[in-house]
């Protein structure tokens, strides 16, 4: 797969280019698999879905400014992403999509409570800890098919 242009906040809206996903790629020893840990993602032809992302937040209603800083949060995530598992983040990729998305809002919502919980939490932050625990309780269900 060739290496895919990113338009990233803050570049005049220039392509950065990442590289491109290696086949036999070695993640690090520090992220070895753990008893129960899923598969690493498996690279594949398929597209990045943090370009898929970037390309829905463009059209969603935030602000330019908060449109701008999600952009370059996901293309950083990419990129640490890539260096971490020599691969971008793709469907069919071997992994359990549902559990990882469980998971990691579970892990959201407890970060959101520990910026509620330390000192000088952001405006707005309560309603973000409730919509977290709103998709959670969503999507807790899943597994068994029976997400609302």
């Amino acid at each position: 797969m060739a290496s895919q242009p990113d338009q990233a906040a803050g570049t005049g809206g220039q392509p950065q280019e990442l590289p491109a996903p290696a086949g036999d790629r070695v993640p690090d020893l520090e992220y070895r698999l753990r008893p129960g840990d899923q598969p690493l993602p498996a690279p594949n032809d398929g597209p990045s879905l943090h370009d898929l992302a970037i390309e829905d937040i463009r059209r969603c209603v935030a602000a330019s400014a908060e449109k701008g800083s999600a952009i370059a949060l996901m293309l950083e995530r990419k990129r640490i992403g890539y260096e971490r598992y020599g691969s971008y983040l793709q469907s069919g990729n071997g992994r359990d999509a549902k559990r990882d998305l469980r998971e990691e809002l579970a892990d959201a919502a407890v970060y959101a409570l520990q910026v509620i919980e330390e000192d000088n939490p952001p405006e707005g932050i309560d309603d973000v800890y409730e919509d977290i625990l709103n998709l959670l309780c969503r999507v807790a269900g899943m597994e068994d098919g029976e997400a609302s």
